[in-house]
């Protein structure tokens, strides 16, 4: 038996800055909670940060983006287009922002 995983990076640091700043993490948050991809926990730390430090709660919410599987990334660019947030989107997508890598664990 086997379990095909996904673990993700962005491909530079200035990048994920931009990112961070372009980003509305406390929205994306919001709609990642009601679709049951986000914790309480983190939609609360996401929205306390969000008010008074936005670019860290974006980093926050991508940290979170880069240890969750490549489904978790395709409700990310969803809720991305429901929160109008297109342009973030399309950034992403053309830069080709995230790189996924998909490896195998095996189960003895």
């Amino acid at each position: 038996m086997h379990y095909v995983c996904a673990k993700g990076h962005i491909r530079d640091k200035d990048s994920k800055h931009k990112l961070s700043e372009k980003l509305d993490a406390g929205k994306a948050a919001d709609h990642l909670y009601q679709r049951g991809a986000l914790n309480r926990k983190e939609l609360d730390e996401i929205q306390r940060l969000s008010s008074d430090l936005p670019t860290k709660a974006a980093k926050k919410l991508l940290g979170i983006l880069l240890t969750q599987n490549e489904d978790f990334y395709d409700c990310f660019l969803d809720v991305l287009m429901e929160t109008d947030q297109l342009h973030v989107r399309q950034w992403i997508v053309l830069q080709g922002l995230f790189i996924v890598e998909h490896f195998v664990l095996h189960k003895p």
